[in-house]
Parts: structure tokens; C-alpha cells; sequence
């Protein structure tokens, strides 16, 4: 595919105006106070509205694809840190979306470790001029997959890139059983793991509430060099309309061997309600008016809280609350 044929002098104007950084002035800012953690994101000393305004607002240089499963590129860009550019592809037109939507519940629940995502779009012509020289090659392969619209313009999200992440191993059976031990009220938890065991118990109810039946698929659980933040990252199945009970099964039976559960995340849960939700959402600029998660999305979502905080009650209820609620 040749952009310049197709779209042809408005593409080259696009591409112009996003080489000289102007691209970025048709990005809507990141609202100053918005709901949700202005705090640091976990791990690092940037706070979560810095990374956001750069993800949102700074030149995007060049591109390498990365991953698979989804068109995916390292972008770096004019700034101190880096993004992962996530394209909506045929695939899943909902991908960059879902992340957005994923980050932004977060915020809601005070949860830091949920990777920052703004929605971004950028200039088919440009995602050609910056690809990496090795990657040329592979173009039509990757424009084959794109969805284009007919201004010239790839949708997609700009996600934080956290360096150095690494394998906990608690991605295949084995590790899930250890997940699952720490959480249960029956096995002793060692004060050294606690940290590790609030941010799992989080990780489980989260991925049930916005359907993401991903994480244990292979690659999709990660942390820090020590081991012990879990970075919570890739939730473009998520916020699907509809989930079989195939993908639903193995999401539930997680979430019922969730046991020991924060106080805040609890709190937090209770507190969201619609509203603050699409508040927060349409802080990114990709969710302003007429561009709302339809309700479906939103139906699923406040449906699973449901059933999250019917668990979180009937745990309460039969060992008491202070037995439950045993971390921050």
C-alpha cells in the first residue's frame, strides 16, 4: 500500500504537520484534576499525569513492531520516556480502546499499577516514514492489517513503556496455585508477602470486572527485577460486549479463591458508580462527546461489580471483615 497514492495531498499535509510536532495540537490536553490517583505510577518516581500528558501530547519519532498477536510498535518519542503504540487493527477494533478504558477504571479504584494509556491517533503516512529500517520490509504485511480512516489517520493508543519487566513465574498452573495459596484465609501469609498478595488479590477482581480473560494466556503477567510489583498491562480483549461462558468460567473461578482482599480497593469498589466512571473516561480524548463506551460495555462492567461485591460481602460475612480485609 502506497499512503501517498491513496490519500494522497491531505496525507501529505497530515504527515507535515505531524513531522513539525503540530500533529499533537489536535490532541485534547489531559484535564487537570480529573478523578483518580494524581500519585506516582508504581515502581517509578514519574507521576501517572506526567506520563499521560507525554503520552498524549509528545512527537512520536519512530516505530518498531513489537509482539505478535497485535500490531504493536515501540515508538520512541520527544520526551524522557517511551510508549507502546497500539493500532486498532480488523482484529480487534476495540484493542486501544479497552486499554484506555482498563486505565481509567484503575484510577477509579486507586489501583497505581495499571500501565498509563491515552488514545492517540497518527498518520498512516507517518507510522510508514518512521518505521525502523530493519522493519521496511514488513510493511505491507502490517498495513494489510491496519484500519485507516478516510482522513489518513491509524486510531490507536499511546501506552506507557515500562522498562525491565520481567517473568514472575506465576503465569503457568503452577503459578496460579501459588496466587491462589496466598490469597486463601486457611494458609499463613508471610509478612515478606504481603505486598505481592494485595497487588494479586487486586489483579483477580480487576480482570473480572472489566472481563479481561487474557492474563494467563502466556506473556501477560509481569514485574519488576524484584519480583514483587506486578505490572498490570495488555487489556485489549477486555470490555467485550458479550463474554461466552467458555471465557467467563475460568475468570469466576478465580475470582471466588480471592480471600484476603484491600480495604481500599474494597472501598473503592463500592464507591464507583456510573457516573465517576464516565467522568473519568472522558478525561482521554479519545471518549468525548458521542464517542462514550456504549452501554453494553458499561452494562458488563457494572454487572461483574456486582458480583464482586456480592464475594467481598459473603466473605465478610461468614470469617468477618477484619479477617478479609487484611491489606491497605
Amino acid at each position: 500500500m502506497r499512503p501517498r497514492c491513496r490519500f494522497g495531498l491531505p496525507a501529505a499535509l497530515l504527515l507535515c504537520a505531524w513531522t513539525l510536532g503540530l500533529g499533537s495540537l489536535s490532541q485534547p490536553a489531559i484535564a487537570d484534576g480529573s478523578p483518580g490517583p494524581a500519585g506516582s505510577f508504581a515502581g517509578s518516581s514519574l507521576t501517572q499525569d506526567f506520563i499521560l500528558h507525554e503520552l498524549a501530547s509528545a512527537p512520536l519519532l519512530a516505530f518498531r513492531p513489537v509482539g505478535s498477536t497485535s500490531t504493536v510498535f515501540k515508538a520512541t518519542m520527544r520526551s524522557t520516556i517511551a510508549a507502546a503504540f497500539k493500532v486498532t487493527t480488523s482484529r480487534r477494533a476495540h484493542g486501544p480502546r479497552s486499554e484506555v478504558a482498563a486505565y481509567r477504571l484503575a484510577r477509579c479504584l486507586g489501583l497505581a499499577n495499571v500501565v498509563p494509556a491515552v488514545s492517540r491517533s497518527i498518520p498512516v503516512a507517518a507510522l510508514r516514514a518512521g518505521l525502523s529500517a530493519d522493519q521496511v520490509s514488513r510493511w505491507p504485511q502490517i498495513a494489510e492489517r491496519l484500519s485507516i480512516g478516510r482522513d489518513g489517520l491509524v486510531q490507536g493508543a499511546a501506552i506507557y513503556w515500562v522498562d525491565g519487566m520481567q517473568d514472575p513465574k506465576l503465569d503457568p498452573l503452577s503459578g496460579q496455585a501459588r496466587i491462589a495459596a496466598m490469597l486463601r484465609l486457611d494458609n499463613p501469609l508471610a509478612p515478606q508477602q504481603q505486598a505481592l498478595a494485595a497487588q494479586l488479590s487486586s489483579m483477580l477482581a480487576f480482570d473480572y470486572l472489566i472481563g479481561n480473560w487474557d492474563r494467563f494466556s502466556g506473556g501477560n503477567l509481569k514485574s519488576d527485577a524484584s519480583g514483587q510489583i506486578i505490572y498490570l498491562r495488555d487489556h485489549d480483549a477486555a470490555f467485550a460486549p458479550r463474554l461466552s461462558e467458555a471465557l467467563q468460567r475460568p475468570m469466576l473461578k478465580r475470582l471466588l479463591r480471592v480471600e484476603r482482599i484491600g480495604r481500599g480497593f474494597y472501598t473503592a469498589l463500592r464507591a464507583l458508580s456510573r457516573d465517576t466512571f464516565q467522568k473519568e473516561i472522558a478525561q482521554d480524548p479519545g471518549f468525548g462527546p458521542g464517542q462514550e463506551l456504549d452501554a453494553q460495555r458499561v452494562g458488563g462492567l457494572f454487572d461483574r461489580r456486582q458480583t464482586v461485591l456480592s464475594h467481598i460481602s459473603a466473605l465478610i460475612e461468614e470469617h468477618g471483615e477484619a479477617n478479609v480485609l487484611v491489606f491497605p
